[in-house]
């Protein structure tokens, strides 16, 4: 793997519940060695995570 290759890619995603529409169009990329970070509605803390090259 190049190193500008991303590890993770999601492109247009859109997730309702019902009506409510919470994501729109979300699109993400990732590089290897990135640290993530997931916030987490129902909790203190937020996820963070590094992401490791394969």
């Amino acid at each position: 793997m190049r190193a500008a290759d991303p590890v993770i890619v999601v492109e247009h995603v859109y997730k309702r519940f019902g009506s409510n529409a919470v994501l729109k169009d979300f699109s993400l990329t990732v590089q290897a060695r990135e640290n993530v970070v997931v916030p987490h509605h129902e909790t203190t803390f937020t996820l963070a995570f590094p992401i490791a090259p394969f």
